[in-house]
């Protein structure tokens, strides 16, 4: 029997995990079993095992949505797992610029061994893109070509490139038309209960009716926004040193050395019989030493823009979509700590409200919590209580890891 199409989330903190919080992770799971991921914080493929309805060899996508930790720390353990499972199955990796160097980079380093093809594909960093143009019989995105769901992805203003998904699902409901079913003969009965649960049957006659013969389409509009801030970064300017306060041990009290400098002599034994190498490390591609150098001098007192997008990336969204029905959106931040969420590019939860009545959503799940709100009694309270009132009569849902919606 298909299972319903529904939403897992899987991580809703933000920055680290917490004891009973892991980092972001969306999992959209399809009424046959297989699987979308968004994002893939540290610690996905674990906390995946504890869904026995979910089965982590049926990932057939994962949509990335920035590079930032949080989001993507989980991605190789994930990867390299999956090769005991899939054979010789693809899987689609969507997301910014940047993505493929990453694995480039981290594979070959680790020794990891992948047994499936993974398709990469990096987004336009200014441009919505319509991700379904990539999944032709030119070429090789064949996950992405389900029949049944279209996919664009829009950029967003955050600390790096940040991308939100529309992803619109076409899919068989499960109330049957009866009127349709009448023209098979069908009435009320084993034959109705058995197409209303998403199976096919097969009348006396030898006829055979499937579940979207006689149950109506019905469309679903998903949108899972990336970290977002609001025009965060072109035409606005902050000061570095001030971000770099914040950060412990402060980054000028580190060395930076030239990697040439490091590279290890040794080659591991598994690469001595192996006719592959290590791909080639850029010259300048610094190092942070592990041992931190007391810093005697003032670091220069000096401003630059810090981060990526400009304040018509939301509205040139709202403008294309115009309607939702389902909003998944980070409310990192209360609205009394929206100094926080304009200097590192966030979204408080009056920001989460208002975008939700914006897109005319019915829905609105929050996630990315900071921890401060989850590990404090009622602290996720005042975020629900804060982005209720923004939201107006839109429905809003705080997400918790475990967290399941049924997209019908």
């Amino acid at each position: 029997m298909d299972q319903e199409m529904s939403l897992l989330f899987v991580g809703t903190v933000s920055a680290s995990p917490t004891i009973s919080r892991n980092t972001s992770c969306v999992a959209l799971r399809f009424d046959d079993g297989h699987l979308w991921l968004f994002d893939c914080g540290e610690g996905t493929q674990r906390e995946l095992l504890k869904y026995p309805h979910i089965n982590p060899s049926l990932v057939d996508v994962i949509f990335i949505t920035h590079l930032h930790g949080d989001h993507v720390y989980g991605l190789f353990g994930l990867l390299c797992s999956l090769s005991f499972k899939r054979k010789n199955q693809p899987i689609d990796l969507i997301g910014p610029k940047g993505l493929k160097e990453l694995l480039d980079c981290v594979l070959p380093l680790t020794d990891m061994t992948i047994s499936y093809p993974i398709n990469i594909h990096e987004l336009p960093e200014d441009d919505v893109s319509t991700l379904t143009d990539i999944s032709n019989p030119n070429q090789s995105f064949h996950q992405l070509g389900r029949n049944d769901v279209s996919v664009m992805a829009f950029p967003l203003s955050h600390q790096i490139r940040s991308f939100a998904f529309h992803v619109e699902l076409r899919h068989r409901s499960s109330q049957v038309n009866i009127q349709r079913a009448h023209s098979y003969g069908i009435g009320f009965g084993h034959f109705f209960d058995a197409l209303s649960c998403g199976q096919s049957v097969r009348l006396p006659n030898g006829v055979v009716v499937l579940p979207q013969d006689v149950c109506d389409l019905v469309t679903h509009r998903l949108l899972i926004c990336g970290d977002c801030g609001d025009g965060y970064g072109r035409g606005k300017v902050h000061d570095r040193t001030q971000l770099e306060s914040d950060i412990q041990p402060p980054l000028s009290s580190l060395t930076i050395s030239p990697l040439s400098a490091a590279v290890p002599s040794f080659v591991p034994k598994s690469q001595l019989n192996k006719p592959k190498q290590l791909p080639p490390i850029p010259a300048n591609y610094p190092l942070l030493s592990a041992s931190p150098v007391p810093n005697t001098e003032s670091p220069p007192q000096q401003t630059e823009e810090y981060g990526v997008g400009d304040a018509n990336d939301w509205p040139r969204l709202v403008s294309t979509l115009e309607k939702v029905d389902t909003l998944v959106h980070e409310t990192t931040f209360a609205n009394e700590l929206s100094h926080l969420a304009e200097r590192w590019g966030h979204s408080t939860s009056k920001m989460a409200g208002e975008r939700a009545v914006q897109l005319n959503a019915k829905t609105l799940i929050i996630t990315h919590f900071s921890k401060r709100y989850t590990e404090t009694p009622n602290g996720l309270q005042e975020l629900f209580e804060q982005t209720r009132e923004a939201a107006g009569n839109i429905k809003v849902l705080p997400a918790y890891d475990g967290f399941m919606f049924p997209l019908d």
